[in-house]
């Protein structure tokens, strides 16, 4: 109930635990979101607790060297 939207985000780049941790750690920094890296299908399932746009996550990781493929 805290976080009504979820969305499920494609990311490039990601091939290992350092790389779960770095797209995590750029997306909770955001204090109304919660993310969790499936590094095998590479997905980040995120609950917020507002609504979302694919920028908005292409924001949070542009420090990052990973790139946002999709978003559902």
């Amino acid at each position: 109930a805290n976080y009504p939207f979820s969305y499920k985000l494609k990311v490039d780049g990601m091939v290992c635990s350092g790389c779960v941790r770095r797209v995590e750690n750029a997306i909770n920094k955001d204090g109304e979101l919660w993310a969790k890296v499936d590094l095998e299908h590479k997905e980040v399932n995120v609950l917020a607790k507002r609504e979302m746009t694919r920028e908005d996550f292409r924001d949070l990781l542009k420090e990052t060297p990973y790139t946002v493929l999709g978003m559902e």
